[in-house]
Protein backbone atom coordinates (compact mmCIF):
# COMPACT_ATOMS: atom_id res chain seq x y z
CA UNK A 1 0.00 0.00 0.00
CA UNK A 2 1.38 3.50 -0.88
CA UNK A 3 2.15 5.68 1.60
CA UNK A 4 3.05 9.30 1.75
CA UNK A 5 6.83 8.75 0.59
CA UNK A 6 8.78 10.26 3.89
CA UNK A 7 11.47 8.09 5.41
CA UNK A 8 12.46 7.23 8.92
CA UNK A 9 15.96 7.27 10.17
CA UNK A 10 16.44 3.73 10.36
CA UNK A 11 16.91 3.57 6.43
CA UNK A 12 13.33 1.78 5.99
CA UNK A 13 10.29 4.08 3.70
CA UNK A 14 6.98 4.93 5.96
CA UNK A 15 4.43 3.77 3.59
CA UNK A 16 6.44 2.20 1.28
CA UNK A 17 5.13 -0.21 -0.67
CA UNK A 18 8.76 -2.21 -2.29
CA UNK A 19 10.05 -4.61 -4.49
CA UNK A 20 12.84 -5.53 -1.37
CA UNK A 21 14.96 -2.09 -1.82
CA UNK A 22 17.40 -3.58 0.49
CA UNK A 23 19.14 -6.79 -1.97
CA UNK A 24 17.89 -7.40 -5.27
CA UNK A 25 15.64 -10.44 -5.66
CA UNK A 26 18.30 -11.92 -8.45
CA UNK A 27 20.81 -12.27 -6.00
CA UNK A 28 19.05 -13.70 -3.13
CA UNK A 29 16.95 -16.35 -2.01
CA UNK A 30 13.32 -15.64 -2.43
CA UNK A 31 10.93 -15.11 0.37
CA UNK A 32 8.27 -18.30 -0.16
CA UNK A 33 8.62 -21.09 -2.34
CA UNK A 34 8.38 -22.74 -5.65
CA UNK A 35 5.74 -24.21 -7.41
CA UNK A 36 6.81 -27.56 -6.89
CA UNK A 37 5.87 -27.23 -3.20
CA UNK A 38 2.28 -25.86 -3.80
CA UNK A 39 1.56 -28.79 -6.13
CA UNK A 40 2.93 -31.13 -2.88
CA UNK A 41 0.65 -29.03 -0.48
CA UNK A 42 -1.99 -30.22 -3.08
CA UNK A 43 -1.09 -34.07 -2.74
CA UNK A 44 -0.63 -33.94 1.36
CA UNK A 45 -4.28 -32.58 1.25
CA UNK A 46 -6.14 -35.06 -0.88
CA UNK A 47 -5.19 -38.48 0.66
CA UNK A 48 -5.53 -40.66 -2.24
CA UNK A 49 -3.45 -39.06 -5.09
CA UNK A 50 -0.35 -39.69 -5.91
CA UNK A 51 2.85 -37.50 -7.76
CA UNK A 52 6.07 -38.75 -9.55
CA UNK A 53 8.19 -35.83 -10.00
CA UNK A 54 10.47 -35.98 -12.84
CA UNK A 55 13.84 -35.25 -11.17
CA UNK A 56 16.46 -36.37 -9.02
CA UNK A 57 15.74 -38.17 -6.09
CA UNK A 58 16.04 -35.05 -4.10
CA UNK A 59 12.09 -33.94 -5.02
CA UNK A 60 11.46 -36.94 -2.59
CA UNK A 61 13.22 -35.68 0.07
CA UNK A 62 11.81 -31.62 -0.59
CA UNK A 63 8.70 -33.50 0.71
CA UNK A 64 10.19 -33.99 4.32
CA UNK A 65 9.70 -29.81 4.20
CA UNK A 66 5.67 -31.21 4.75
CA UNK A 67 6.10 -34.35 6.08
CA UNK A 68 6.58 -34.60 10.25
CA UNK A 69 7.72 -30.93 9.43
CA UNK A 70 4.93 -29.06 8.84
CA UNK A 71 2.32 -31.75 9.23
CA UNK A 72 2.60 -34.30 11.84
CA UNK A 73 -0.34 -36.20 10.37
CA UNK A 74 0.52 -35.89 6.70
CA UNK A 75 0.40 -39.68 4.77
CA UNK A 76 3.06 -38.44 2.02
CA UNK A 77 5.74 -40.88 3.31
CA UNK A 78 5.10 -44.12 4.64
CA UNK A 79 7.00 -46.52 6.81
CA UNK A 80 6.41 -49.66 3.68
CA UNK A 81 8.61 -47.34 1.14
CA UNK A 82 5.29 -46.44 -1.01
CA UNK A 83 5.82 -42.78 -1.07
CA UNK A 84 2.87 -40.81 -2.43
CA UNK A 85 5.79 -38.41 -3.84
CA UNK A 86 8.14 -39.90 -5.24
CA UNK A 87 11.11 -38.57 -7.96
CA UNK A 88 11.69 -40.71 -10.82
CA UNK A 89 15.26 -40.49 -10.21
CA UNK A 90 16.73 -38.89 -13.41
CA UNK A 91 20.79 -38.37 -13.96
CA UNK A 92 22.83 -37.90 -16.46
CA UNK A 93 23.19 -41.50 -17.56
CA UNK A 94 19.29 -42.01 -17.81
CA UNK A 95 18.78 -38.57 -19.85
CA UNK A 96 21.99 -40.11 -22.00
CA UNK A 97 20.78 -43.70 -22.88
CA UNK A 98 16.48 -42.47 -23.11
CA UNK A 99 14.33 -42.64 -20.34
CA UNK A 100 10.59 -43.82 -21.72
CA UNK A 101 10.81 -47.08 -20.93
CA UNK A 102 11.89 -46.47 -17.06
CA UNK A 103 9.13 -44.01 -16.41
CA UNK A 104 6.72 -45.78 -17.78
CA UNK A 105 7.76 -48.65 -15.66
CA UNK A 106 7.57 -45.95 -12.74
CA UNK A 107 4.33 -44.58 -13.64
CA UNK A 108 3.04 -47.97 -13.78
CA UNK A 109 4.31 -49.28 -10.36
CA UNK A 110 2.37 -46.19 -8.75
CA UNK A 111 -0.58 -46.39 -10.78
CA UNK A 112 -1.71 -49.52 -9.62
CA UNK A 113 -2.07 -48.50 -6.01
CA UNK A 114 -5.00 -47.51 -4.37
CA UNK A 115 -6.19 -44.15 -5.77
CA UNK A 116 -7.79 -41.54 -7.75
CA UNK A 117 -5.10 -39.37 -9.62
CA UNK A 118 -1.45 -39.83 -10.43
CA UNK A 119 0.46 -36.54 -11.28
CA UNK A 120 3.66 -36.36 -13.20
CA UNK A 121 5.41 -32.92 -12.44
CA UNK A 122 8.13 -31.76 -14.12
CA UNK A 123 11.27 -30.61 -12.41
CA UNK A 124 12.79 -27.14 -14.49
CA UNK A 125 16.32 -29.63 -14.88
CA UNK A 126 13.92 -32.31 -17.19
CA UNK A 127 12.06 -29.99 -18.86
CA UNK A 128 15.17 -29.08 -20.87
CA UNK A 129 14.86 -32.57 -22.30
CA UNK A 130 11.46 -31.39 -23.06
CA UNK A 131 9.74 -35.15 -22.90
CA UNK A 132 6.42 -35.91 -23.60
CA UNK A 133 5.26 -37.47 -20.61
CA UNK A 134 1.04 -37.77 -22.56
CA UNK A 135 3.32 -40.68 -24.96
CA UNK A 136 4.43 -42.70 -21.96
CA UNK A 137 1.36 -42.21 -19.80
CA UNK A 138 -0.65 -43.55 -22.77
CA UNK A 139 1.46 -46.96 -23.44
CA UNK A 140 0.54 -47.77 -19.80
CA UNK A 141 -2.89 -45.94 -19.20
CA UNK A 142 -5.33 -49.06 -19.42
CA UNK A 143 -3.07 -50.81 -17.03
CA UNK A 144 -3.49 -48.35 -14.34
CA UNK A 145 -5.97 -48.28 -10.89
CA UNK A 146 -6.28 -44.41 -10.99
CA UNK A 147 -6.06 -41.47 -14.12
CA UNK A 148 -2.47 -40.37 -14.75
CA UNK A 149 -2.18 -36.78 -16.14
CA UNK A 150 0.98 -34.70 -16.48
CA UNK A 151 1.69 -31.36 -16.22
CA UNK A 152 4.36 -29.04 -18.97
CA UNK A 153 7.18 -27.61 -17.71
CA UNK A 154 5.09 -23.73 -18.94
CA UNK A 155 2.12 -25.21 -16.31
CA UNK A 156 4.86 -25.77 -13.47
CA UNK A 157 6.08 -22.19 -13.48
CA UNK A 158 5.77 -19.87 -11.01
CA UNK A 159 5.75 -19.76 -7.07
CA UNK A 160 4.02 -22.19 -4.47
CA UNK A 161 0.64 -20.60 -4.09
CA UNK A 162 0.39 -20.77 -8.25
CA UNK A 163 1.40 -24.63 -8.27
CA UNK A 164 -1.47 -25.16 -5.57
CA UNK A 165 -3.72 -23.28 -7.68
CA UNK A 166 -3.00 -25.39 -10.69
CA UNK A 167 -3.44 -28.59 -8.66
CA UNK A 168 -7.00 -27.55 -7.89
CA UNK A 169 -7.78 -26.22 -11.44
CA UNK A 170 -6.75 -30.04 -12.65
CA UNK A 171 -8.51 -32.27 -10.50
CA UNK A 172 -11.66 -29.30 -11.14
CA UNK A 173 -11.41 -30.69 -15.03
CA UNK A 174 -10.92 -34.11 -14.47
CA UNK A 175 -12.78 -35.44 -11.03
CA UNK A 176 -15.60 -37.69 -11.97
CA UNK A 177 -18.86 -35.99 -10.61
CA UNK A 178 -22.04 -37.34 -9.98
CA UNK A 179 -25.27 -37.02 -12.36
CA UNK A 180 -27.14 -34.82 -9.67
CA UNK A 181 -29.14 -31.63 -9.61
CA UNK A 182 -27.56 -28.63 -7.63
CA UNK A 183 -29.67 -28.54 -4.03
CA UNK A 184 -30.65 -25.55 -3.41
CA UNK A 185 -29.01 -23.29 -0.39
CA UNK A 186 -26.51 -25.71 -0.24
CA UNK A 187 -22.53 -24.38 -1.04
CA UNK A 188 -19.07 -25.55 -1.64
CA UNK A 189 -16.15 -23.68 -0.44
CA UNK A 190 -13.08 -24.14 -3.27
CA UNK A 191 -9.54 -22.05 -3.15
CA UNK A 192 -9.02 -23.25 0.69
CA UNK A 193 -5.10 -23.12 1.12
CA UNK A 194 -5.09 -26.59 3.52
CA UNK A 195 -1.45 -27.12 4.29
CA UNK A 196 -1.48 -29.50 6.79
CA UNK A 197 -3.83 -32.15 8.71
CA UNK A 198 -4.10 -30.82 12.04
CA UNK A 199 -6.08 -28.49 14.19
CA UNK A 200 -5.49 -25.13 13.11
CA UNK A 201 -6.91 -26.10 9.36
CA UNK A 202 -9.67 -28.09 11.23
CA UNK A 203 -10.79 -25.05 13.48
CA UNK A 204 -11.04 -22.85 10.84
CA UNK A 205 -12.98 -25.19 8.01
CA UNK A 206 -15.12 -25.75 11.01
CA UNK A 207 -15.84 -21.61 11.48
CA UNK A 208 -16.02 -21.39 7.79
CA UNK A 209 -19.42 -23.98 7.95
CA UNK A 210 -20.54 -22.26 11.51
CA UNK A 211 -20.75 -18.92 9.62
CA UNK A 212 -22.41 -19.96 6.15
CA UNK A 213 -24.65 -21.93 8.54
CA UNK A 214 -26.01 -19.11 10.03
CA UNK A 215 -27.17 -17.54 6.68
CA UNK A 216 -28.88 -20.75 6.18
CA UNK A 217 -26.59 -22.84 3.87
CA UNK A 218 -25.33 -26.03 4.48
CA UNK A 219 -21.66 -27.10 2.76
CA UNK A 220 -21.45 -29.87 0.89
CA UNK A 221 -17.83 -29.73 -0.33
CA UNK A 222 -14.69 -27.89 0.84
CA UNK A 223 -11.95 -27.87 -1.40
CA UNK A 224 -9.32 -28.44 0.02
CA UNK A 225 -9.84 -30.04 3.16
CA UNK A 226 -7.84 -33.12 3.70
CA UNK A 227 -10.36 -35.61 2.47
CA UNK A 228 -10.16 -37.93 -0.66
CA UNK A 229 -11.60 -37.36 -4.27
CA UNK A 230 -15.04 -39.22 -3.32
CA UNK A 231 -16.06 -36.13 -0.53
CA UNK A 232 -14.96 -33.27 -3.56
CA UNK A 233 -16.83 -35.08 -5.49
CA UNK A 234 -19.98 -33.58 -3.76
CA UNK A 235 -19.21 -30.29 -4.97
CA UNK A 236 -21.90 -31.07 -8.04
CA UNK A 237 -24.48 -31.10 -5.01
CA UNK A 238 -23.78 -27.39 -4.34
CA UNK A 239 -25.97 -24.30 -5.99
CA UNK A 240 -23.51 -21.90 -4.90
CA UNK A 241 -19.22 -21.76 -5.03
CA UNK A 242 -18.04 -19.58 -2.82
CA UNK A 243 -14.42 -18.81 -4.43
CA UNK A 244 -11.86 -18.41 -1.92
CA UNK A 245 -8.49 -16.59 -2.80
CA UNK A 246 -6.51 -20.25 -3.56
CA UNK A 247 -8.77 -21.53 -6.07
CA UNK A 248 -7.25 -20.23 -9.55
CA UNK A 249 -9.66 -21.06 -12.13
CA UNK A 250 -10.85 -24.28 -10.20
CA UNK A 251 -14.27 -22.63 -8.75
CA UNK A 252 -14.92 -21.45 -12.59
CA UNK A 253 -14.28 -24.73 -13.72
CA UNK A 254 -16.63 -26.66 -11.70
CA UNK A 255 -19.13 -24.23 -11.81
CA UNK A 256 -19.23 -24.65 -15.76
CA UNK A 257 -19.32 -28.81 -15.33
CA UNK A 258 -22.61 -28.41 -12.33
CA UNK A 259 -24.06 -24.75 -13.01
CA UNK A 260 -23.69 -23.67 -9.63
CA UNK A 261 -23.19 -19.89 -9.32
CA UNK A 262 -19.55 -18.25 -8.40
CA UNK A 263 -19.78 -16.12 -4.96
CA UNK A 264 -15.83 -14.90 -4.71
CA UNK A 265 -14.92 -14.18 -1.09
CA UNK A 266 -11.97 -13.57 0.67
CA UNK A 267 -10.55 -15.04 3.77
CA UNK A 268 -12.88 -13.91 6.76
CA UNK A 269 -10.12 -12.72 9.51
CA UNK A 270 -10.57 -10.69 12.92
CA UNK A 271 -13.68 -9.33 13.98
CA UNK A 272 -14.50 -6.65 11.62
CA UNK A 273 -12.89 -8.84 8.70
CA UNK A 274 -15.70 -11.43 9.91
CA UNK A 275 -18.47 -9.27 9.80
CA UNK A 276 -17.66 -7.62 6.48
CA UNK A 277 -17.18 -11.51 4.90
CA UNK A 278 -20.80 -12.21 6.56
CA UNK A 279 -22.60 -9.35 4.65
CA UNK A 280 -20.89 -9.94 1.68
CA UNK A 281 -22.46 -13.15 1.35
CA UNK A 282 -25.16 -12.31 3.04
CA UNK A 283 -26.19 -10.41 0.33
CA UNK A 284 -24.97 -12.51 -2.01
CA UNK A 285 -27.00 -14.97 -1.16
CA UNK A 286 -30.63 -12.36 -0.70
CA UNK A 287 -29.74 -13.18 3.10
CA UNK A 288 -28.64 -10.31 4.68
CA UNK A 289 -30.99 -10.02 7.15
CA UNK A 290 -29.68 -13.26 8.82
CA UNK A 291 -26.29 -11.54 8.56
CA UNK A 292 -26.73 -8.48 10.15
CA UNK A 293 -29.02 -10.59 13.29
CA UNK A 294 -25.79 -13.19 13.04
CA UNK A 295 -23.06 -9.24 13.58
CA UNK A 296 -25.74 -8.17 16.44
CA UNK A 297 -26.11 -11.52 18.08
CA UNK A 298 -21.95 -11.97 18.09
CA UNK A 299 -20.08 -9.09 18.37
CA UNK A 300 -21.20 -7.63 22.03
CA UNK A 301 -20.09 -11.06 23.47
CA UNK A 302 -17.21 -11.09 21.49
CA UNK A 303 -15.88 -7.61 22.78
CA UNK A 304 -16.51 -8.53 26.43
CA UNK A 305 -14.32 -11.40 25.92
CA UNK A 306 -11.16 -9.66 24.08
CA UNK A 307 -11.62 -6.09 25.91
CA UNK A 308 -8.61 -7.57 28.59
CA UNK A 309 -6.28 -8.61 26.63
CA UNK A 310 -6.55 -6.38 23.55
CA UNK A 311 -6.29 -3.36 25.63
CA UNK A 312 -2.87 -5.84 26.79
CA UNK A 313 -1.31 -7.16 24.29
CA UNK A 314 -2.59 -4.85 21.39
CA UNK A 315 -3.43 -1.37 21.28
CA UNK A 316 0.00 0.47 21.02
CA UNK A 317 2.59 -1.93 20.69
CA UNK A 318 4.03 -2.83 16.86
CA UNK A 319 3.66 -5.79 14.77
CA UNK A 320 5.67 -7.26 12.25
CA UNK A 321 3.52 -9.87 9.91
CA UNK A 322 5.48 -12.17 7.49
CA UNK A 323 3.82 -15.12 5.53
CA UNK A 324 1.68 -16.39 3.04
CA UNK A 325 -0.02 -12.65 1.50
CA UNK A 326 -3.43 -13.70 2.11
CA UNK A 327 -3.02 -14.58 5.28
CA UNK A 328 -0.68 -11.65 5.99
CA UNK A 329 -2.99 -9.33 4.86
CA UNK A 330 -5.71 -10.59 7.29
CA UNK A 331 -3.85 -10.91 10.67
CA UNK A 332 -2.65 -7.47 9.62
CA UNK A 333 -6.59 -5.79 9.49
CA UNK A 334 -6.63 -7.91 12.66
CA UNK A 335 -3.68 -6.29 14.63
CA UNK A 336 -5.14 -2.99 13.05
CA UNK A 337 -8.45 -3.60 14.02
CA UNK A 338 -7.45 -3.76 17.93
CA UNK A 339 -5.03 -0.89 18.29
CA UNK A 340 -1.68 -2.38 16.83
CA UNK A 341 0.79 -0.94 14.82
CA UNK A 342 1.73 -3.19 11.93
CA UNK A 343 5.46 -1.65 10.98
CA UNK A 344 5.75 -4.06 8.63
CA UNK A 345 4.15 -6.50 6.01
CA UNK A 346 6.26 -9.23 4.42
CA UNK A 347 4.23 -11.19 1.55
CA UNK A 348 5.00 -14.95 0.25
CA UNK A 349 3.35 -15.01 -2.68
CA UNK A 350 1.09 -12.94 -4.83
CA UNK A 351 -2.12 -11.80 -4.12
CA UNK A 352 -5.43 -9.47 -5.51
CA UNK A 353 -6.43 -8.31 -1.94
CA UNK A 354 -6.41 -4.33 -1.17
CA UNK A 355 -4.59 -3.86 2.16
CA UNK A 356 -7.26 -1.80 4.16
CA UNK A 357 -4.65 -0.70 7.15
CA UNK A 358 -2.31 1.41 7.43
CA UNK A 359 1.58 -0.75 6.82
CA UNK A 360 4.83 1.35 7.42
CA UNK A 361 6.83 -0.97 4.74
CA UNK A 362 5.34 -3.71 2.82
CA UNK A 363 7.47 -5.88 0.90
CA UNK A 364 6.41 -8.00 -2.13
CA UNK A 365 8.63 -10.07 -3.73
CA UNK A 366 11.57 -9.74 -1.72
CA UNK A 367 14.44 -11.95 -0.39
CA UNK A 368 15.22 -13.70 3.03
CA UNK A 369 17.92 -11.29 3.57
CA UNK A 370 16.01 -8.14 2.84
CA UNK A 371 13.27 -9.25 4.87
CA UNK A 372 15.31 -10.49 7.99
CA UNK A 373 17.18 -6.82 7.68
CA UNK A 374 13.71 -5.04 7.76
CA UNK A 375 12.56 -7.07 10.79
CA UNK A 376 15.61 -6.73 12.76
CA UNK A 377 15.63 -2.87 12.33
CA UNK A 378 12.21 -2.26 12.64
CA UNK A 379 12.41 -5.03 16.24
CA UNK A 380 15.41 -2.22 17.64
CA UNK A 381 13.07 0.84 17.09
CA UNK A 382 9.35 -0.87 18.19
CA UNK A 383 7.27 -0.10 21.01
CA UNK A 384 7.31 -4.18 22.75
CA UNK A 385 7.70 -5.64 19.16
CA UNK A 386 6.16 -8.81 17.60
CA UNK A 387 6.73 -11.07 14.78
CA UNK A 388 3.47 -13.10 13.42
CA UNK A 389 5.58 -15.17 10.47
CA UNK A 390 6.20 -18.32 8.92
CA UNK A 391 9.81 -20.50 9.59
CA UNK A 392 11.24 -18.48 6.66
CA UNK A 393 10.47 -15.33 8.16
CA UNK A 394 11.42 -16.41 11.44
CA UNK A 395 14.95 -17.99 10.39
CA UNK A 396 15.86 -14.84 9.01
CA UNK A 397 15.76 -12.99 12.10
CA UNK A 398 18.84 -11.54 14.13
CA UNK A 399 17.12 -10.39 16.95
CA UNK A 400 17.13 -12.75 19.78
CA UNK A 401 14.72 -10.87 22.39
CA UNK A 402 12.37 -10.94 19.63
CA UNK A 403 8.62 -12.41 20.74
CA UNK A 404 7.33 -14.59 17.48
CA UNK A 405 4.03 -16.01 16.57
CA UNK A 406 4.11 -19.09 14.29
CA UNK A 407 1.94 -18.78 11.50
CA UNK A 408 1.08 -20.04 7.66
CA UNK A 409 3.65 -22.38 5.49
CA UNK A 410 5.81 -23.46 7.26
CA UNK A 411 5.57 -23.59 10.77
CA UNK A 412 7.36 -26.72 11.78
CA UNK A 413 7.89 -25.06 15.45
CA UNK A 414 4.02 -25.06 16.22
CA UNK A 415 1.51 -28.06 15.97
CA UNK A 416 -2.21 -28.57 16.95
CA UNK A 417 -3.71 -31.43 18.11
CA UNK A 418 -7.20 -29.56 19.02
CA UNK A 419 -9.31 -27.01 17.21
CA UNK A 420 -7.36 -23.83 16.85
CA UNK A 421 -8.59 -21.86 13.82
CA UNK A 422 -6.79 -18.28 12.72
CA UNK A 423 -10.47 -17.70 10.59
CA UNK A 424 -13.97 -16.64 11.91
CA UNK A 425 -14.89 -15.45 15.49
CA UNK A 426 -13.27 -18.64 17.06
CA UNK A 427 -9.94 -17.82 14.86
CA UNK A 428 -9.83 -14.11 16.35
CA UNK A 429 -10.49 -15.11 19.71
CA UNK A 430 -7.67 -17.86 19.22
CA UNK A 431 -4.91 -15.83 17.44
CA UNK A 432 -5.93 -13.04 20.20
CA UNK A 433 -4.58 -16.02 22.44
CA UNK A 434 -1.66 -16.74 20.71
CA UNK A 435 -0.47 -13.39 20.43
CA UNK A 436 -1.45 -12.21 24.11
CA UNK A 437 0.11 -15.92 25.55
CA UNK A 438 3.53 -15.35 23.62
CA UNK A 439 3.94 -11.24 24.90
CA UNK A 440 3.27 -12.91 28.67
CA UNK A 441 5.67 -15.33 28.13
CA UNK A 442 8.65 -13.82 26.75
CA UNK A 443 7.65 -10.92 30.03
CA UNK A 444 8.10 -14.06 32.20
CA UNK A 445 11.13 -15.28 30.67
CA UNK A 446 12.71 -11.51 31.46
CA UNK A 447 11.86 -11.72 34.73
CA UNK A 448 13.52 -15.01 36.26
CA UNK A 449 16.25 -14.92 33.01
CA UNK A 450 17.41 -11.62 32.86
CA UNK A 451 17.20 -9.40 29.49
CA UNK A 452 18.38 -12.50 26.81
CA UNK A 453 16.14 -15.16 27.63
CA UNK A 454 18.85 -18.45 27.31
CA UNK A 455 17.35 -21.58 27.61
CA UNK A 456 20.52 -23.49 28.17
CA UNK A 457 21.47 -21.93 31.21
Amino acid sequence: MKGEGHSNPYGLGVGMDEESKESPQRFGIPFGYPSVVGAYLAVNAVPDTWMLVDSADCATLRAELIHDNHDWHSSLITVDGRYRIASSGVCPNTVALGRNEGLAAQIEQIGKSPGSFLFVYPAPVTAIVGLDYNVVINEVADRLAMKALAFSPVEAVGDWLIGYALMMETIARHIELPDVKPVPDTVAFVGYLWDRNEGDHEGSVRELKTLVRALGLEVSSVWFSGVPTEDLSRVATASIIVELPYAGKAASILAERTGARVIKAGLPTGLQGTFDWMERLGEATGRSAKARAFIERSGPRFYDRVAKSVLEHFVGKDFMIATEANLAIGLGSLVAEFGGQVRLLGLAGGTESEIPFAAETVLRKTTLEALGSAVTRLAEHSSQPLLIGNEQAIATVGYPDLPVVPMGFQSGGSHFLYDAPFLGLGGALSLIDRIGNTRNLMVLRKKHYGATYDPDQ
